[in-house]
């Protein structure tokens, strides 16, 4: 009877998370989309979600990541703060920039009832050895029907997989590996285009050990 308690309240834990960020996810399109703000495409799992899974819920996720074509990131920050978006940035962000804007912005609002964050990038690391197309990631991106969402392309998705995962150590959840196990099959991914935008992006390494993991896996 406590397990079934536990796992009956952890469901409807999960379920609330994934109403709230689908919540948020449809805010954020319609705020920025308000302002006329269309340089931008959804990244990780805020994509993955509704490109590689049939029901977008059976990929759990905490928070929206959206890239912001470089130009037009601090406009869509004004964008978002203006419609009710509150700034939670990390401050170890501000101190590691230094001098220059963080490469990565928090914004959190109340939506449906619970607070939801969103990370607004305008760059997919913050590390400069790694080289991606971010104008390229946001032209490339489409509009998911129905939605207003823009999602990224699975090409750039799964490269941004390997990136992210690198970045960390390749210590990121097992969710994550799953999402490269369907991006590698996705109809619209061309090998020979990936494999040239990763000797561009140098994250060839990075994509070579994230496919290795995720077949030992």
């Amino acid at each position: 009877d406590e397990l079934a308690r536990h796992l009956d309240a952890a469901v409807q834990g999960r379920s609330l998370q994934e109403l709230c960020l689908v919540a948020a996810e449809r805010r954020l399109a319609r705020d920025l989309h308000a302002a006329d703000v269309t340089d931008w495409a959804l990244l990780k799992g805020s994509a993955t979600a509704h490109l590689v899974y049939e029901d977008s819920s059976d990929r759990e996720r905490t928070d929206v990541d959206v890239l912001v074509r470089g130009e037009a990131f601090e406009r869509c920050i004004q964008v978002l703060q203006a419609a009710g978006w509150e700034d939670a940035t990390n401050p170890g962000l501000w101190a590691a920039a230094g001098a220059r804007p963080p490469w990565e912005r928090t914004l959190v609002a109340e939506v449906a009832g619970a607070k939801a964050g969103v990370d607004v990038h305008r760059r997919l690391v913050r590390w400069r050895q790694f080289t991606p197309d971010h104008d390229g990631i946001v032209e490339r991106a489409t509009l998911h029907p129905g939605t207003g969402l823009r999602l990224s392309h699975p090409e750039d998705l799964l490269l941004h997989s390997a990136v992210h995962a690198a970045n960390i150590g390749f210590d990121v959840p097992l969710r994550s590996y799953l999402d490269v196990k369907r991006l590698v099959v996705h109809p619209d991914l061309d090998w020979g285009r990936t494999l040239a935008r990763a000797r561009r992006w140098a994250v060839e390494t990075a994509l070579w050990a994230t496919l290795d993991i995720a077949v030992r896996w």
